[in-house]
């Protein structure tokens, strides 16, 4: 940053302050009566007023729509309420602070935190379109849960304040919209509680989704940036609500399973391609829904091995031996040929094998691999449609029927079978197999349990022969 010599007041000096594309901020010493006041310029074109002392740096305002006159004015008041009333400095300052500049704050901070562009997306066109007009200028520190009801009721119904001149009447569309609402303040004030904003607890606390939207909608709360994901009835079957709950985890029964492959390999779609590979497999669905072209197919053609690099792993940190460059998956003839399938579902060249295409903030038409969250509902619905019986079970669920058929009915190793879920294994039996001993008990247990799947999944009970005999035939 460019030091000056002496503070300015000069309306000319900080018209012309500006902060090229490679530095962070420009900082403007500006002269006040009181402590240091600072104009900061963002390589953006931003303009803000800043305070900067003892006992911290708060921000007055943005500039030009707070003058230096004011600003001054401003700077006052916080000193004086924080010398001489003795006050929380947090606490001045939430009770200052917008919903805007705490939005505004909370992307910022989440930039820094590398949170995935699609997320950081998603959340801006949410506050762009339902929530800046209505709670940009709103004090945050005296947001109530009444008024957050009433808020996300005015989404619900079509009725906040819209940038865009034509009003979609698709109640789906606003049902949708509440639900997102919802989750950008239930994480925006979380990280406020958290970073020490001045505000003591969260008012989305006492405010429960399930009361301000129909039960024809299925909810999933996700652990992420913040977010929250319906999935509405399909050819009138109504998905089972989860407002919040943890589900309980399960495997699904051998005729569960065959019901659930045949229906799938009826289907022909990219998702439906995308559940049969956690299937065939046991992958995760990040790592099924990320599959990479080039990881799995050379000129087009699925290779018997697919090759997962360890930065995409989930517990790529956490492998205890950190020469592994990549997670390695046998796939057999039958693997290979349903992936080839979904391979041509979409003209090739492309990265992804489950890709998709949209347009984000700038207008742009780019590509992205399918999310987990709509492998996971999509999912849901095809449970709802072609399983109405069958208890609701989610993704990860298919990866715990992989590990637990494997033993019930393929008698399989269990250490070879947590080699085969990328599994770090916790006890001294995990010493027993080295990394390359254990890659060809690995790839045959891959065949077993795929040829096994796609044979029908048959079991002694059956008055079949054991697998044993059938994989040699």
């Amino acid at each position: 940053m460019p030091k000056i010599a002496a503070p300015v007041s000069n309306q000319k000096t900080m018209e012309a302050l500006k902060c090229p594309p490679d530095k962070r901020n420009v900082k403007l010493v500006v002269k006040s009566s009181m402590a240091s006041l600072n104009l900061i310029a963002y390589p953006t074109g931003k303009k803000s007023w800043w305070h900067r002392g003892k006992p911290a740096d708060k921000k007055l305002g943005d500039y030009p729509a707070m003058t230096y006159k004011q600003a001054i004015e401003a700077q006052v008041q916080l000193v004086q309420a924080l010398t001489e009333e003795k006050l929380n400095p947090s606490a001045v300052a939430g009770a200052q602070l917008t919903i805007g500049q705490l939005f505004e704050q909370w992307c910022n901070d989440g930039e820094r935190k590398l949170v995935k562009p699609r997320t950081a997306d998603d959340i801006a066109k949410t506050w762009l379109t339902y929530m800046r007009l209505e709670l940009a200028d709103l004090p945050a520190a005296t947001f109530s849960p009444d008024d957050a009801r009433s808020f996300l009721r005015r989404v619900r119904d079509g009725q906040v304040k819209r940038p865009d001149s034509t009003r979609k009447n698709d109640q789906t569309i606003y049902r949708t919209a509440t639900v997102r609402a919802h989750g950008v303040l239930r994480g925006m004030y979380k990280w406020a509680v958290n970073a020490d904003k001045g505000i003591k607890s969260s008012p989305m606390m006492e405010v429960a989704l399930d009361m301000l939207i129909t039960k024809r909608v299925k909810l999933e709360t996700k652990r992420t940036f913040s977010s929250a994901i319906t999935a509405p009835v399909i050819d009138g079957h109504e998905g089972q609500m989860w407002a919040g709950k943890a589900r309980a985890s399960r495997y699904l029964a051998v005729e569960e399973l065959r019901q659930l492959w045949a229906a799938l390999v009826a289907t022909d779609h990219p998702c439906s391609h995308a559940v049969q590979l956690i299937l065939l497999t046991g992958v995760r669905v990040s790592e099924a829904a990320g599959c990479e072209v080039d990881h799995i197919a050379t000129a087009g053609r699925i290779r018997s091995q697919w090759s997962i690099p360890a930065g995409q792993l989930k517990n790529h940190m956490a492998l205890k031996n950190k020469d592994v460059d990549a997670f390695r998956i046998h796939l057999s003839e039958p693997a290979r040929a349903i992936m080839q399938h979904a391979l041509g579902h979409l003209a090739l060249p492309r990265r992804y094998v489950f890709q998709s295409y949209g347009k984000r903030l700038d207008k742009q038409v780019r590509a992205y691999p399918r999310t987990t969250d709509s492998i996971g509902i999509w999912l849901n619905k095809f449970r709802v449609k072609h399983m109405p019986d069958a208890a609701p079970f989610s993704c990860h669920d298919l990866r715990r029927t992989f590990s637990t058929l494997s033993v019930k009915h393929l008698r399989g190793d269990r250490e070879i079978i947590e080699r085969c879920l990328n599994h770090e294994t916790q006890s001294a039996v995990g010493n027993i197999y080295t990394r390359d001993e254990a890659l060809p008990l690995q790839a045959d247990h891959w065949e077993q349990w795929q040829q096994w799947l796609v044979a029908g999944c048959p079991v002694e009970s059956d008055n079949v022969l054991p697998f044993g005999a059938f994989a040699q035939g």
